[in-house]
């Protein structure tokens, strides 16, 4: 796990201040309806954010490419790929 001062918080009152929280890379909740059940959540860093969104954007425009594309088979290529993106997304 990943532990780093951050000034970004969740803004919950009774927390520790923005200042001195430290960013985790997990977050773990026990659940509210099963007793003993506790989930943990990968965050993602603004590294690994920013690559994605560089990933989006070249899909997006070979997509976009394509779509304009006089064959069927660039276009099913660009179907393809917009169903890549949204697979990302999901």
């Amino acid at each position: 796990m990943t532990n780093s001062t951050s000034l970004l918080g969740e803004g919950l009152s009774g927390e520790v201040p923005l200042a001195e929280r430290a960013w985790e890379s997990e977050l773990e909740s026990a659940s509210v309806t099963f007793d003993g059940v506790r989930f943990r959540i990968a965050r993602m860093s603004f590294a690994r954010r920013l690559a994605l969104a560089r990933r989006i954007r070249d899909l997006a425009q070979r997509a976009e490419f394509l779509a304009a594309g006089e064959t069927a088979v660039e276009r099913l290529e660009s179907a393809v790929l917009s169903n890549e993106i949204d697979g990302v997304y999901a």
